[in-house]
């Protein structure tokens, strides 16, 4: 259900951010590459060249991820659930409850 309300989200800026006139367009500037170490167990990520992995787009995810405004009832972000430390998880539940539990 988070997972709808993210990607509808994205939709949204997508198309308002094509209804801008060319001098209405974001420019974005100051892109910073974002380098990602994978141990050896693991093959490494394909990232599309058409979208780098940017550390402005990873503090965008992160800043999503903990936003409440994005679930349901807007009181409760996937941090609150998928634990970064516990491999984003929850640590005290095997099939997660979800907003309604």
């Amino acid at each position: 259900m988070r997972l709808t309300a993210a990607a509808l989200m994205c939709c949204a800026m997508v198309f308002a951010a094509q209804g801008c006139s060319d001098s209405q367009q974001p420019h974005v500037t100051g892109t910073t590459p974002y380098t990602i170490t994978v141990n050896g167990s693991l093959p490494p990520p394909v990232i599309p060249s058409d979208n780098p992995l940017t550390q402005e787009g990873v503090l965008l995810g992160r800043t999503l991820f903990h936003d409440p405004l994005l679930s349901k009832n807007s009181k409760q972000s996937c941090a609150d659930c998928h634990r970064q430390e516990s491999s984003f998880i929850d640590p005290n539940r095997a099939f997660s409850i979800g907003v309604d539990g």
